[in-house]
């Protein structure tokens, strides 16, 4: 068995010419905490999601690598929240794609699929070696989901 066995073949994915709104959109209206990104020819580009959107919510200086670990000096409300967040609304979703996610193959062997998806503690995506083209994806939702769906 291999991650084909588990991934869902036909995730929603966002284009990388789609914007921070669009991603907002369809995180919320479908549920997911984590999409895909493809480019114009279905090849993978990177991870949008939730923690990507929380990051847009806050001031850049507390963001950065080296940033502050504490602000009891700072103040906002959800109005600040939001407004920093529309701020970025039109930006494209690849200015803040996470590409240090681990990338599995169709052909990964299922011990290796599931080992790599808990340790990454993130959906991955399921890439064609050959082409680069997204295959699927695996949650641990969805890993769960089938593995027990077999026993039942």
């Amino acid at each position: 068995m291999t991650a084909q066995t588990i991934m869902t073949s036909q995730p929603v994915v966002l284009k990388e010419t789609d914007t921070v709104g669009t991603a907002v959109e369809s995180i919320l209206s479908h549920h997911l905490r984590h999409m895909p990104v493809v480019d114009h020819d279905g090849r993978y580009v990177g991870i949008f999601g939730i923690y990507s959107l929380l990051r847009l919510t806050l001031p850049k200086a507390l963001t950065l690598e080296q940033g502050l670990e504490s602000v009891p000096f700072f103040q906002a409300g959800l109005e600040e929240l939001r407004e920093h967040l529309h701020e970025q609304w039109n930006s494209s979703v690849v200015s803040c794609l996470r590409q240090d996610i681990p990338v599995l193959h169709p052909d990964t062997s299922l011990l290796d699929t599931v080992l790599t998806l808990l340790r990454a503690r993130i959906a991955l995506p399921v890439v064609d070696k050959t082409t680069g083209r997204l295959e699927g994806m695996i949650s641990s939702w969805s890993a769960l989901e089938k593995i027990v769906g077999e026993k039942a």
